[in-house]
């Protein structure tokens, strides 16, 4: 799958071999777990109507082949600005996070580009292809349900997965806001901070669509690495850009 990287993130074009064997791996599994599921409620439906009776476990089965499928299946779009921590979680599940720009309809042209089933947020819009093309709150909520009861866990208990990676973020006025490539001290900073970081943290910068401002952020495994790193990208926004 393709997509926006920031900070050292793999892009979707550069699947190895291994990865192409994985996608087939993981879409085998995907559709028998949907058609089994189908079967099962397919079941269930013929004992319910046409024998006044039902399949006790069909219900659990299925709730839980789902929490597989979401974990295999498992296409992410989010935004540029999320926290690692739901990348780490991601792929630790088994799946890929792909970053759009900000905004729900980036999220969901991504999604329907690459094929994805979950894409959201961090304001808390979260959509499920499954449900409709837009983020639906009542919908994320009884899929955290399903969750719940499929593991047999309280939801205190399953957020622990996600551990949030330290991150600042602030912006500086600018007099103009010409492209970041163009700004040498800034593009310098990021492209020595993206190589410091690597994968266990990212760099985000961009120009406010409203405001003056060029907004910055910086997210790393440490406070005092990413203290250390936003005060060094500041200062070479300040040079380039400052009023």
């Amino acid at each position: 799958m393709g997509g926006q990287t920031m900070a050292g993130h793999t892009t979707a074009g550069d699947h190895s071999g291994g990865g192409s064997f994985i996608d087939s791996l993981e879409e085998t599994l995907i559709a028998a777990l949907l058609g089994m599921m189908t079967l099962i409620t397919f079941a269930n439906v013929v004992a319910r109507y046409g024998f006044n009776s039902n399949i006790l476990w069909a219900l659990e089965l299925t709730v839980f082949m789902f929490g597989w499928l979401v974990l295999l299946g498992a296409s992410y779009a989010v935004k540029k600005s999320t926290h690692l921590g739901v990348d780490a979680v991601i792929r630790k599940s088994g799946g890929r996070v792909l970053r759009t720009d900000i905004g729900d309809r980036y999220v969901a042209e991504k999604m329907r580009e690459v094929g994805a089933t979950l894409g959201g947020e961090s304001s808390g819009h979260i959509i499920c292809d499954e449900i409709g093309p837009t983020g639906d709150g009542l919908g994320a909520a009884l899929k955290v349900l399903q969750v719940m009861l499929a593991s047999a866990r309280p939801l205190s208990e399953l957020r622990q997965v996600l551990k949030k990676f330290p991150q600042k973020s602030g912006a500086i006025k600018v007099a103009r806001k010409p492209p970041v490539p163009d700004c040498p001290e800034l593009s310098e900073a990021m492209a020595d901070l993206e190589r410091e970081l690597g994968e266990s943290g990212r760099v985000l910068v961009r120009y406010s669509g409203t405001e003056p401002k060029l907004r910055l952020l910086v997210e790393g495994p440490s406070e005092a690495l990413v203290e250390d790193a936003y005060q060094k990208l500041s200062d070479a926004a300040e040079k380039d850009l400052a009023t």
